[in-house]
């Protein structure tokens, strides 16, 4: 083996062992250099290597087209998600139509079965001390809200004085129905810190233990 093979071989180790590192300190930033704009980039890992990286950017209209490029870009992406999101409502809807079919046929919802395995499992809906906070106002307001079981097995919520009414869990998706009296449902969504949440973060169920 050479000495050039040797030093390709030693350069795809090298780089092999940084990729292979975790990254704890990952900064950029902009210098100038005479009307010239460079962006800079430093990384550590976790092992303590480093790499640092120039590139130049070019000048003033140069930097400002950059920005606008991956503003408007990640803008797209932003757009798209949300064209998706906005049809979840329909999708609950029709999968709550189906189970309701479902249901006629062989007299079982599923959706009853996955809500109470949702609640056995660590979610515990029916434990007392469940909060809806309410942020349509400036001055968000809590209500308590309570899960329940009916005889036949449907979920079921009730928000603070009012009556009983329907809801559906679907695993990360509880709705309910006829929200606060106003004929519409409100669909939640399970987040990683164990609160449920609408997609304008507006309405939040709050768990006992947070």
């Amino acid at each position: 083996m050479n000495i050039k093979t040797l030093t390709i071989a030693a350069i795809i180790f090298f780089a092999t062992r940084i990729s292979a590192q975790t990254i704890v300190v990952d900064s950029s930033w902009l210098t100038n250099n005479n009307g010239i704009f460079y962006a800079n980039r430093f990384q550590l890992y976790d092992n303590g290597n480093s790499t640092t990286s120039v590139t130049k950017v070019g000048d003033t209209t140069a930097v400002a087209n950059g920005a606008k490029n991956i503003y408007m870009n990640t803008v797209v992406s932003l757009a798209a998600d949300a064209n998706i999101s906005m049809g979840n409502a329909a999708k609950i809807k029709e999968i709550i139509r189906q189970d309701a079919a479902l249901q006629t046929t062989i007299g079982k919802s599923t959706l009853n079965s996955i809500a109470l395995q949702t609640d056995t499992t660590g979610t515990n809906f029916t434990s007392s001390g469940w909060q809806l906070r309410d942020n349509t106002s400036s001055t968000p307001t809590f209500t308590s809200i309570t899960f329940s079981f009916n005889a036949q097995g449907a979920f079921r919520y009730k928000l603070g004085t009012e009556t009983i009414k329907q809801a559906f869990c679907l695993g990360n998706v509880v709705r309910i129905v006829n929200y606060k009296g106003q004929g519409y449902a409100l669909d939640f969504y399970k987040r990683p810190n164990g609160t449920w949440a609408t997609i304008d973060l507006q309405q939040i169920l709050i768990p006992p233990s947070k």
